[in-house]
């Protein structure tokens, strides 16, 4: 599948398996260059859909 722009253009890559840059601060960007492990980037962990748990559970 190819990674496009907003405007439908798509992004060049020169490697079969890419990572999509999340931090903002990549300067290949869209990719990731790995920028995120020198800014400690971090996020929320991911919270469990309400729908995927046992009923009585929230």
């Amino acid at each position: 599948m190819p990674i496009v722009t907003p405007t439908g253009e798509p992004v060049p890559r020169r490697r079969k398996t890419v990572a999509l840059c999340r931090c903002g601060a990549s300067t290949i960007k869209p990719y990731c260059d790995g920028t995120h492990k020198l800014i400690n980037f971090r996020t929320e962990p991911d919270l469990p859909d309400p729908a995927d748990l046992p009923d009585g559970r929230q």
